[in-house]
């Protein structure tokens, strides 16, 4: 049995790439969904995620031979939802969000106790969940992104983005604090630059920071020509978990990313190699503007993420890991959470 915990809760679906994987058993039969790997599911429901149960192993094997784009969709699934509610806990004092974050952890660890091995997409979420449960088989599969690279020069780039669906809400205050206390600051000096938030069903709070230069794009079904337009993206992200498909699917369009500490933990990211990072908004806003407007840092930045990409978030990365979790090396490996006659993998996305 495995549990699959994945990338950035609605990162990627919210981003407008593929739908949402999460709420009712209609959204089963997403494109998410009806890849070759979702035959061999079975499913069901458990409250704030969805259980899936892989009872075939060798149905399993044969289709992950054939995956190739489907495995992009079949990955996209969100994180460990629990340290996420805690996280925002603790940025909003709200002991609501804190006895969400209690019960979700109790769902998690119900499931995991249930399963031969878990899959996270990051070393901090293995690191979290070997702590918790030490004697449980914890792996690291890669979330994926498309490295199509850069195709088009400094020079006849401008603007910046941010991308993310709004149903999730790390998302949310991610632009409203942004907004707030960050663009202020670079306004002065990029005056003439936009800001584009692009993202499904951004709620009332976030459409009403439309302006002539700060563009509420919501959901764009093509999002290549933001990315070979823009100078670079910003993830100014003050809770969450897992590994944020923002950022990756930045990085494999050579697009450079600002993002927050909290934004790239777990992504083996360099500060001022692979991306820039920033917590306070007076550092942020500086490490902005010098992007915007430095071409020496700007391509390093950028030909470094789709490298970076490339070797940690393509397709073919996480084919190879996932050759691995399949192969008969890797089944036969002794666990200490004990055997099973039955093989089952359960696959969890949280909400």
């Amino acid at each position: 049995a495995g549990n699959f915990s994945g990338a950035g809760a609605g990162g990627f679906c919210g981003a407008g790439l593929v739908p949402s994987c999460t709420g009712a058993p209609a959204a089963l039969t997403n494109d998410a969904w009806t890849t070759p790997l979702s035959r061999c599911f079975d499913w069901e429901l458990a409250d704030g995620g969805i259980a899936v149960l892989w009872r075939e192993v060798g149905r399993v094997e044969a289709a992950v031979q054939g995956l190739a784009a489907d495995l992009e969709e079949f990955l996209r699934l969100p994180p460990v939802a629990a340290e996420e509610r805690n996280r925002e806990a603790q940025i909003t004092s709200n002991p609501e969000t804190r006895e969400r974050a209690r019960q979700q952890q109790e769902l998690e660890f119900n499931l995991i106790d249930q399963a031969d091995e878990t899959w996270v997409v990051s070393g901090v979420e293995q690191k979290l969940l070997h702590k918790a449960r030490p004697d449980q088989s914890i792996e690291i599969v890669p979330t994926i992104a498309e490295v199509s690279g850069s195709k088009t020069p400094f020079a006849l780039r401008r603007d910046w983005l941010f991308i993310g669906g709004f149903q999730h809400r790390p998302n949310i205050d991610a632009v409203l604090f942004f907004v707030k206390d960050i663009y202020p600051l670079v306004s002065e000096h990029l005056g003439d630059a936009k800001f584009y938030i692009i993202g499904d069903k951004p709620p009332p709070e976030v459409a009403a920071l439309a302006t002539e230069r700060i563009v509420v794009a919501g959901l764009q079904r093509d999002v290549r020509p933001f990315f070979n337009s823009v100078k670079l993206s910003v993830a100014p992200l003050r809770f969450g978990a897992g590994i944020k498909g923002k950022i990756n699917q930045s990085m494999g369009f050579g697009v450079p990313v600002v993002a927050t500490s909290l934004a790239v933990e777990g992504m083996e990211l360099q500060d001022r190699e692979d991306i820039l990072v920033a917590d306070e908004p007076e550092d942020f806003a500086r490490a902005l503007i010098e992007l915007y407007e430095s071409e020496e840092l700007w391509t390093r930045l950028s030909e470094n993420g789709i490298r970076k990409t490339r070797a940690l978030y393509s397709t073919d990365a996480a084919r190879k890991k996932l050759a691995f979790l399949f192969s008969d090396d890797h089944f036969s490996f002794p666990r200490e959470s004990g055997a099973v006659a039955q093989r089952e993998n359960v696959i969890t996305a949280k909400s």
